[in-house]
């Protein structure tokens, strides 16, 4: 084998090289010891999606230095003789069964706990059996977990129950982490970088813990099922919930930030057809962070054609892609859900897609798994929509004239898959493009070809009736068909009528519990015929985005338009702070768009098998 000396990283050839292989992906096991390595190249490192066993020993390695993907089939890393500052990158490669991390002065016995808390299949650790750590390691685990418990409830917990303020509730989990560091001391010393690390985790997955609980105590539940009779006649119950006004906002106004356009992307090709134009991407959303689903990962899935993509917007890269050949997909919609597994419960995400073939598929992301097939209508699927406090919930939409309520079978045993249950079904009077639901979770919000209709869940899933509660009125013509209905607060939704050169802003005392909805607020926008162009809202930005028919991307800050009541008040116009303008050729028609947590990145997806992707410029 021959060696290069003296590189700071090493490139795709040389490791051909090196191995005899023609391609990376080729590569099941590879040595780079002794090659004076300062760095890995993540491009050439992502990309051997074979390797089984990396020796990178007797280099001048700080870390690894890798984010925005995994290598699942990687099962023995030999990092020794390093200068190794920690171990966090290790969690990159989920199923290591042998590690080795000798001579790297830096690393502690804390780190080495780190990694058997981290890796949970690993076997061997420097050439020793982790059987004995790793009871040790569960052991100070479950001490810390009860200094946890105790340390919230004897401090924490009367102040979060007590407060209805979300926010305040937020500082106070906050607090209770941060805490967690200075008052939680326990262990010896050499456990130091370890305890910490762990209170972390431990305080954060309390914390998402006691704030599921809290939205359980708050929000409409099903009733208590007593007999076949009761379940016929009571699915869902409505709780004392007092909608709530946002704050004013404090610090940052992300809609003034700066934007650059980072990836030009074309994922959606018909048989990899590279020249493909014509398939058109319907619909994007950001990933929600399982652990807390108010904010967004960086990964965006995407749907149109017979693919949905999974992008991780840091990298640009598609990490994962589904296919469904013959199918056209038209929407999506994510949810989080909880599983019991032999550690307790676990927090993850399932994507709903639906389209042309009339089922809706219901995919685990990470390991592209198909969970359930919903074949809940005879037509398209033209919208779906979670409830948003009973996350196994989806509403669907289709151009059979329905609106279907399905009960996915996600939140149980991890090894099992149940079918979904249908809970309702509604006759509408046209086809609708788009549906929502307030947080309060109790009257269901449909736009579409005869206009915007609102119906009460309540009455509806308990079979009391499954008639609307009543039809929004809009000013002028009254049967103007809708691509897009949002909800924004619990007092405010954002329409868009075909045609129309505004998004409308309709309020509501009621929190759309009554026929009191008017006018608000007129953001102007583009003058177009093109219909299905669908905006989106940024809930923890307060910030509204629309793509247009000229590849441009509208922000809107309608902070202030969900801070006061508007009984009584005129309509105001609320003009966009900024537009985001792909200069590219190929790009026509944005149907959708989308942005992560903070507006870190803002995704549209084209008419013309194009997705866009631009990032926030944040300041020095």
């Amino acid at each position: 084998m021959g060696q290069t000396i003296g590189k700071s990283e090493i490139g795709e050839l040389e490791i051909c090289e090196i191995t005899g292989c023609h391609s990376l992906e080729e590569i099941h096991q590879l040595s780079l010891s002794g090659l004076n390595l300062m760095s890995v190249n993540s491009d050439v490192l992502k990309r051997l999606r074979n390797l089984h066993s990396l020796d990178v020993s007797k280099n001048k390695l700080s870390g690894l230095k890798l984010e925005g993907f995994t290598l699942n089939s990687l099962k023995e890393l030999n990092c020794s003789s390093n200068n190794l500052l920690s171990v966090d990158d290790f969690v990159l490669f989920p199923n290591l069964e042998k590690v080795d991390v000798s001579d790297n002065v830096s690393l502690e016995v804390a780190d080495r706990y780190k990694l058997v808390s981290l890796l949970p299949k690993l076997k061997v650790l420097e050439d020793k059996d982790v059987s004995v750590m790793r009871e040790a390691v569960k052991k100070f685990d479950g001490i810390l977990a009860a200094k946890v418990a105790e340390h919230w409830n004897g401090h924490f917990e009367e102040a979060y129950r007590m407060s209805e303020d979300v926010s305040y509730r937020t500082d106070v989990a906050n607090e209770f982490i941060q805490s967690l560091q200075t008052d939680v001391v326990i262990g010896p010393a050499a456990l130091k970088k370890y305890r910490e690390f762990k209170l972390t985790l431990l305080g954060q997955e309390h914390a998402v813990k006691r704030k599921h609980e809290k939205s359980a105590e708050q929000r409409p539940a099903k009733a208590l099922k007593t007999s076949p009779a009761e379940v016929e006649e009571t699915i869902f119950q409505s709780q004392n919930y007092k909608p709530q006004f946002k704050s004013k906002r404090v610090g940052v106004n992300y809609a003034q930030s700066e934007f650059v356009l980072s990836q030009l992307l074309q994922t959606h090709s018909l048989n990899n057809d590279p020249s493909d134009r014509r398939t058109q991407v319907w619909a994007c959303e950001f990933q929600p962070d399982p652990l807390n689903p108010d904010k967004t990962t960086t990964l965006c899935a995407t749907c149109g054609g017979d693919a949905v993509c999974f992008i991780e917007c840091k990298t640009g890269e598609v990490s994962k892609k589904y296919k469904q050949p013959g199918d056209v997909f038209y929407c999506l919609a994510w949810t989080v859900f909880h599983v019991k597994t032999a550690s307790g419960v676990e927090y993850r995400t399932a994507l709903a897609v639906g389209g042309k073939q009339c089922d809706i598929r219901i995919i685990q992301p990470e390991d592209l798994v198909c969970y359930d097939s919903v074949e809940a209508h005879e037509g398209s699927i033209e919208s779906l929509h979670f409830h948003p406090t009973e996350p196994t919930w989806l509403f669907s939409a289709g151009d059979d004239n329905q609106i279907v309520l399905s009960e996915l079978g996600l939140s149980t045993a991890a090894k099992t898959n149940p079918k979904a249950t249908i809970l309702m079904k509604l006759r509408t009077q046209g086809i609708l493009r788009s549906l929502t639901v307030p947080r309060h979770g109790e009257v269901l919000v449909g736009g579409g070809d005869k206009g915007c209709t609102v119906w009460s869940i309540i009455a509806c899933a308990n079979k009391k009736s499954h008639l609307p509660l009543y039809e929004l009125n809009f000013p002028g013509k009254k049967k103007v068909p809708l691509d897009c209905v949002k909800c924004l607060s619990d007092h405010v939704i954002a329409t868009k009528r075909v045609k129309e050169p505004c998004i409308m802003l309709y309020y509501s005392e009621s929190s759309f519990q009554k026929n009191d909805a008017s006018p608000a607020f007129r953001l102007p926008w583009k003058v177009t015929d093109t219909p299905f162009i669908k905006f989106n809202f940024r809930a923890d930005c307060d910030i509204l985005i629309a793509g247009d028919d000229l590849g441009r991307v509208w922000i809107y800050d309608v902070n202030r338009c969900l801070c006061e009541s508007r009984q009584g008040k005129k309509l105001e116009e609320l003009k966009e702070t900024q537009k985001l303008i792909c200069a590219n050729g190929t790009v026509k028609t944005f149907n959708h768009v989308c942005s992560s947590t903070n507006m870190d990145y803002v995704v549209a997806v084209a008419d013309s098998n194009v997705v866009c992707v631009w990032r926030r410029l944040k300041p020095a």
